[in-house]
């Protein structure tokens, strides 16, 4: 069985990757209901560690609202993404990017 600090470590390493908890879980050769309890219970034990300092920066007001993003890749590829798009389709087609490289 796997300590508290092994456990804290990996939920680190999952928080840090970027992918859900069951991606991660997957890689990891872990369940992912494991996963998500371990990170509940490590921040009801330090709910300070989930806090990161946010600036807020009042944007300039144009003519037309901010309809997408524009990501440009070394190789030239553009990706024009939507705001609001959906994060699990962003991170599909941003993993397939890095596929081809």
């Amino acid at each position: 069985m796997a300590s508290r600090e092994t456990w804290a470590s990996r939920v680190e390493r999952w928080r840090a990757s970027g992918d859900t908890a069951r991606q991660f879980a997957r890689r990891a050769g872990l369940k992912a209901s494991t996963l998500l309890w371990w990170s509940s219970q490590l921040g009801r034990e330090n709910p300070s560690s989930k806090l990161a300092p946010v600036t807020f920066v009042e944007l300039p007001r144009t003519a037309s609202a901010v309809e997408a993003i524009e990501i440009v890749l070394e190789t030239g590829v553009q990706v024009r993404v939507p705001v609001g798009v959906d994060p699990a389709t962003l991170r599909c087609v941003l993993d397939a990017l890095q596929e081809r490289r």
